[in-house]
């Protein structure tokens, strides 16, 4: 919460600081950033929301690659973007919905799972039900 909070007060700063704290790869201080970032009054703030799209764009390429998926950090990051990208989606819906298009083709399952899960959120049905269910159904069809 505390990200949250520096980042609405000093987004470019922070944003730029968190984008340091990726190069850890840790995935904890991962699944920190983004959830930080997953903040609906910070959506409000296209700049912040692309940022956050970008980050969340970043943190999911290195979750595609990663071959050790038991590791228990690797699931507590998994299990944060499961919400956060929703999250990110209600900022900027065109760019998030055309980058959630892209997950659910994705091979990697773990990907998709991401997808699914964001897909399931109220957030992204208010924003657009008919997109939501589309997306659902190329889902279903992999």
């Amino acid at each position: 919460m505390a990200t949250t909070d520096i980042v609405d007060a000093d987004p470019h700063k922070t944003i730029d600081e968190l984008q340091r704290w990726l190069k850890t790869k840790n995935y904890l201080v991962d699944r920190a950033v983004v959830a930080g970032l997953a903040e609906p009054r910070l959506m409000k703030k296209s700049d912040i929301a692309q940022a956050a799209l970008a980050i969340h764009q970043e943190v999911i390429k290195r979750v595609k690659a990663e071959t050790e998926t038991r590791d228990i950090h690797f699931n507590v990051l998994v299990k944060g973007l499961c919400y956060t990208l929703s999250v990110i989606i209600t900022g900027i819906p065109q760019q998030g919905f055309a980058y959630l298009e892209e997950l659910v083709t994705d091979s990697n399952p773990i990907v998709r799972k991401i997808a699914r899960e964001n897909l399931k959120k109220n957030r992204l049905q208010l924003l657009n039900r008919i997109k939501v269910r589309e997306l659902q159904e190329k889902l279903n069809l992999i």
